[in-house]
């Protein structure tokens, strides 16, 4: 097998963030820069793959300046064959044009699985990889706990709110990985980049227009209830349609029958139902595409929720759509052109954006912004489900044991820690959740 692992360096989780002089980059002085965890997971799972197969090639891809070869060291002396750099003086906070850099890098390689961490520690993206993937028009599983090659098709898990959704590909594809899918091994001191680096093409790119003044919020729904971050989306789109003086429109995406009573009330002036057998269950391909042929026609922006769904599905919109990508948004607002308030580094730094292209896709983080009623006529129009061909098919959602609440849509959370150990430690969590009605979390992996 030939595989190509897309790597990036990033700070340490522990370094301590301070903002540069010019207000716009972190004060890089002293600050220790690793490779990104998620891409431990990428390049391992890459390694493991060769070494099923008795033969093959995994080649580490990198996007940066100089500084990024020693983080392909890492990913080198942990068993990767050869190196690629392609050079450029920065990356931004956009990933579009990083995922185009590197398609163009791809496109060509004949590579039979390409794979990324599902992000980045720095941006908390969630982009590029599945943005490659709509690029290169190759199927995408994104930030899968499970995998499984074999006989040119490949099948993979994924966790979302309440279950793990289970799907089928064929190769080529592209993967992104999260952790569970495997532990990394540790470097070898011998590492070293043995392929040299190409020319930049890291070139941003965004097409220049007049701004347009309405807002999609694309909207989720399970069996048949709207989740409350579709009202909080819905709530951000009217604020920054308010103040550019344009309309809300909201599209639901789901089964033949699927309602869509009520949207008018957190404040859409349209509601565009796409009604399908296909969208009973998430499809990244089809909900893309019917996003596409709608948002088409042109918006200021459009607001996705950033939940499990919303991160594999934003990216994908934003590369069909040629437009630049904000993710984990907490703040949106209009000050001659769309504004945006985001976290980086963890949370210890906060990034304020404009976008100065004529439009943007913008995942909402949960829980950011409060539901606010804002009346409006919520008139609905059904609108063809542009389902097409999948490259990738979610077949199933495997439920939990007991039934989890979505974290995002709980009034109560029951977190643990590290100091819980293990699963079995923490049950104790999990059983108290259950008794007070409330939803499992933690404020990170466990």
């Amino acid at each position: 097998m030939k595989i190509a692992v897309c790597v990036k360096r990033v700070p340490d989780s522990e370094a301590r963030i301070k903002v540069g002089a010019d207000k716009t980059s972190i004060d890089e002085s002293g600050v220790k820069f690793t490779l990104n965890p998620y891409d431990e997971y990428a390049v391992e799972e890459a390694l493991k793959l060769k070494e099923a197969a008795g033969s093959g090639e995994v080649v580490v891809v990198s996007v940066g300046g100089d500084a990024a070869q020693e983080t392909m060291r890492t990913a080198l002396a942990m068993g990767a064959d050869r190196g690629i750099l392609l050079k450029t003086d920065a990356v931004g906070l956009d990933p579009l044009p990083v995922a185009r850099a590197l398609a163009a890098e791809l496109e060509d390689g004949g590579y039979d699985l390409i794979l990324f961490g599902k992000v980045a520690i720095d941006d908390y993206n969630h982009g590029v990889g599945v943005m490659v993937a709509e690029l290169l028009e190759l199927p995408c599983a994104s930030a899968i706990t499970e995998l499984e090659i074999g006989d040119g098709k490949g099948k993979a898990e994924r966790e979302i709110e309440g279950g793990v959704e289970v799907v089928e590909f064929d190769l080529p594809a592209v993967i992104t990985a999260d952790k569970g899918l495997n532990e990394p091994r540790y470097p070898a001191l011998r590492g070293i980049i043995r392929g040299g680096s190409r020319p930049g093409r890291c070139t941003p790119q965004r097409s220049e227009g007049a701004l347009m003044a309405n807002v999609m919020a694309v909207l989720e729904q399970r069996d048949g209830t709207f989740k409350r971050v579709s009202h909080e989306a819905l709530t951000a789109a009217r604020g920054l349609a308010d103040a550019m003086g344009g309309e809300v429109h909201a599209l639901v995406m789901g089964p033949t029958g699927m309602g869509s009573g009520g949207l008018g009330e957190f404040g859409a002036d349209k509601v565009f139902v796409a009604a399908d057998d296909a969208f009973e269950l998430y499809q990244g391909d089809a909900y893309a595409a019917a996003v596409q042929a709608q948002a088409g026609g042109g918006y200021a922006a459009v607001i996705i929720p950033a939940t499990a769904l919303g991160r594999d599905l934003a990216p994908r919109v934003a590369a069909r759509l040629g437009c630049p990508l904000a993710t984990d948004v907490t703040a949106v607002a209009h000050d001659g052109g769309v504004v945006v308030t985001r976290p980086a580094y963890g949370g210890k730094a906060i990034y304020t954006l404009k976008n100065t292209a004529s439009s943007c896709v913008i995942s909402l983080r949960p829980n950011a912004v409060s539901p606010a009623q804002s009346s409006k006529a919520g008139a609905m129009e059904m609108v063809a489900a542009s389902v097409g061909a999948a490259r990738a098919r979610t077949i199933e959602v495997k439920q939990p044991e007991r039934a989890a609440l979505d974290v995002a849509e709980a009034s109560v959370v029951v977190a643990g820690g590290r100091g819980l150990k293990d699963a079995e430690g923490f049950k104790l969590i999990e059983d108290l959740a259950e008794a007070v009605g409330g939803a499992v979390g933690a404020s990170r992996a466990v």
